[in-house]
């Protein structure tokens, strides 16, 4: 990173806790086959993906079952995606795609640049089933302690 200003000016500008950084590529013909990141490693932290190097080919997808979303991403621009659903990306270009990929913790100023993003996709929706019931639960826990 020593040689690389502009990485450290994108890190920077991002207002992050700054965790793996990672210029990563999808050869021509390359498939990264659909997969959720659900591991514990997720539960603190966010991957931005902007992309260095891409072509039209470049298909990334995301989302639920019945509401995947198909994005070609540009250079230059930062996008995020809730990893916890399933997504896959596809080079059927003739040439390499090259994402700089930044994990990490996110802070007010983060939060703050996401929501002044465009958003793709559904809105936020609350938990149904189990989860929500303990959640109500919690309501009648003497104290007013939440558990979610």
């Amino acid at each position: 990173l020593t040689r690389s200003p502009y990485i450290r000016s994108v890190l920077a500008a991002l207002g992050g806790v700054v965790g793996n950084v990672a210029l990563m590529s999808l050869e021509p013909s390359g498939l990264v086959d659909a997969h959720f990141d659900t591991n514990e490693y997720w539960d603190a932290r966010v991957r931005v993906h902007i992309p260095v190097w891409t072509n039209k080919k470049v298909v990334f997808s995301c989302g639920q079952r019945g509401e995947m979303h198909k994005l070609r991403m540009r250079v230059g621009k930062a996008y995020l995606f809730d990893n916890h659903l399933g997504h896959s990306v596809s080079n059927k270009g003739k040439s390499p795609r090259i994402h700089l990929a930044v994990d990490m913790v996110g802070s007010r100023r983060f939060w703050t640049l996401v929501r002044q993003g465009k958003a793709l996709g559904g809105e936020p929706r609350a938990a149904r089933g189990p989860a929500a019931e303990v959640t109500q639960a919690a309501d009648d826990i003497p104290g007013g302690a939440r558990v979610a």
